[in-house]
């Protein structure tokens, strides 16, 4: 049985009222019923969910689709604290943390001691989105992996050769300008970086954390700074689409780069997803994938960013046991149904050809591009920070920033600001501990 309902922003807190009844411990047939929330629309065809059902006669799986905007973490969060009937959620961009941290999600260290699960060989890397503050919440679905997407058939027009796999920020700046082309409605910008959080920062995380050793803000060393001034420096050369008009456009890099408005574009493994839709993105040219840019020659190769989705037990569900039963089905089992989505599975025991050719498929993708996503030697740097007052730490930086892009701050107050901000949010919280 599947079920998909829409929830407007104006109903929000009335959501979370019409589902704090929840649907109880059984459902009618005398089935434990599990509701499971997603905002993917993949999902609505996913045979693993039917495939659980079958195969758990005591247990009925649910799918509940929250349309997918800006707003669908808020909304999940008021219905979690409203006492909402959900029993498995699905969580992305390291909302985990948050959500740990504010007492959403349920502690699932008991369930791993008890099943003698080694989370660091079913999830490599992808383990330390798992926890917080020591403790296990979360299990990892996919990993939406850093990289550049680039317009072969641009490049091989304008006579540029292709970027290299271990190319530096400064070569990815001196190619944004050559490849910047036409004007006005015709111009094609070299690159597109988006303003979501934590995308300026990109390279400078490769060589400096968001905390200090003793655990202040860092964000006012070099590295930062010297992001900051070359994300400015590519905005204001008209390098790349500028920070405002993103704002203006609610512009987004699939839109941009399907649409041959830019020959490069900071991005993820997502974007297969959509290679892989003709219909909606029915673009007319080749497609690169080149490991993300390094810092600089210090920095070794396929140094990228990554961005861990999980499942999660709310601390509001009834039915703990009977959704931890359902997340580790799903992962475990269903990892070549997430790879054909063109998403990348987290779960390492399931990783085979097969798979990785299921996640390719259709994408029109070179092997050597699609196994680039799967590459073990790929470090994955986490885009946000993690620690004290981070939920403050994650708004300062962005409202600081979008000041500074939009040239309502010099970048020596900008950075001043952020430092001066977090830190007292950090000192802050410690006291409120005491």
């Amino acid at each position: 049985m599947k079920r998909i309902i829409s929830i407007t922003l104006t109903a929000l807190f009335a959501s979370a009222v019409l589902f704090a009844g929840g649907s109880g411990e059984t459902g009618k047939t005398g089935k434990t019923v599990i509701n499971y929330y997603t905002w993917e629309a993949l999902e609505d065809s996913n045979p693993i969910i039917e495939q659980f059902n079958r195969e758990n006669p005591d247990i009925e799986v649910v799918l509940h689709i929250v349309p997918d905007n800006p707003d669908t973490q808020v909304k999940l969060d008021v219905m979690m604290m409203g006492s909402s009937d959900i029993d498995v959620v699905q969580i992305a961009d390291g909302q985990q943390f948050a959500k740990a941290k504010n007492g959403l999600l349920r502690n699932i260290d008991d369930y791993i001691r008890r099943d003698g699960i080694d989370m660091k060989a079913n999830f490599g890397g992808a383990e330390e989105w798992a926890k917080f503050e020591g403790s296990y919440y979360v299990y990892p679905r996919h990993n939406s992996v850093g990289c550049v997407f680039y317009n072969k058939t641009m490049f091989d027009s304008l006579g540029i050769p292709y970027p290299k796999d271990d190319w530096t920020y400064a070569e990815y700046i001196a190619l944004a300008e050559r490849l910047t082309h036409g004007s006005g409605s015709n111009k094609v910008y070299g690159t597109f970086n988006h303003i979501r959080p934590g995308f300026w920062c990109l390279t400078a995380l490769q060589k400096a954390d968001f905390y200090t050793s003793d655990g202040m803000a860092n964000i006012n060393a070099e590295p930062f700074v010297n992001d900051l001034r070359n994300r400015m420096h590519l905005d204001s050369s008209g390098y790349e689409k500028n920070y405002s008009e993103i704002i203006a456009t609610n512009t987004l890099q699939n839109i941009e780069f399907f649409n041959k408005k830019c020959a490069m574009v900071m991005a993820a493994s997502w974007m297969v997803r959509d290679m892989k839709n003709k219909e909606k993105y029915p673009y007319d040219f080749e497609v690169g994938v080149a490991h993300f840019p390094r810092y600089d020659g210090t920095i070794a190769p396929k140094t990228s960013w990554g961005s861990v989705s999980a499942l999660a037990i709310p601390t509001t569900s009834k039915n703990p046991d009977a959704a931890w039963r359902f997340i580790r089905y799903y992962i475990e089992k269903g990892s070549l149904e997430i790879a054909k989505t063109g998403t990348v599975p987290v779960y390492l025991p399931a990783y085979n050809r097969e798979m990785i050719a299921a996640f390719g498929e259709g994408s029109g993708l070179p092997q050597g591009d699609i196994e680039k996503f799967f590459d073990p030697e790929i470090v994955s740097i986490m885009k946000m920070p993690v620690g004290e007052a981070m939920n403050e730490y994650n708004s300062i930086i962005q409202e600081e920033t979008s000041l500074f892009f939009t040239n309502a701050k010099s970048l020596e107050q900008t950075v001043r600001d952020m430092k001066s901000r977090v830190d007292k949010a950090i000192l802050d919280e410690r006291s409120q501990k005491k």
